[in-house]
């Protein structure tokens, strides 16, 4: 294996330690800040499994998907595919909590929240 390639893995499961770690800290506490943290569970799946397929040489485009990213690591490790039914909710809870839905303004300038979703 190049160096190189050997590298961008290592940087790729330090940024998911990372995240999991922050996961860790924000879901302690008295005052758990609990959609971030499920937030930064699903950021360090998406970096471990983006580890491995680097690792493995697999290529793989601009997704934040953890089924496709799965699908594409399963030739390599059979045993992800348990794992798909719960990437599915990581990745509904994760839409959930990353940004708030759309709004739309009155007339008047004022912020209708739920207005204009798609």
């Amino acid at each position: 294996m190049d160096e190189e390639r050997l590298e961008l893995t290592r940087v790729w499961l330090i940024k998911a330690q990372h995240d999991l770690a922050a996961a860790k800290r924000l879901a302690q506490g008295n005052d758990p800040v609990l959609d971030v943290a499920i937030y930064h569970c699903q950021q360090a799946a998406e970096k471990a499994l983006k580890g491995l397929l680097v690792y493995r040489n697999i290529p793989f485009e601009k997704i934040h998907d953890l089924k496709v990213l799965i699908g594409l690591a399963l030739p390599v490790a059979p045993t992800l595919s348990g794992l798909i039914e719960k990437a599915d909710q990581s990745d509904r809870l994760r839409h959930g909590v990353s940004l708030p839905r759309r709004t739309a303004r009155t007339r008047r300038g004022r912020i209708q929240p739920g207005a204009g979703r798609r």
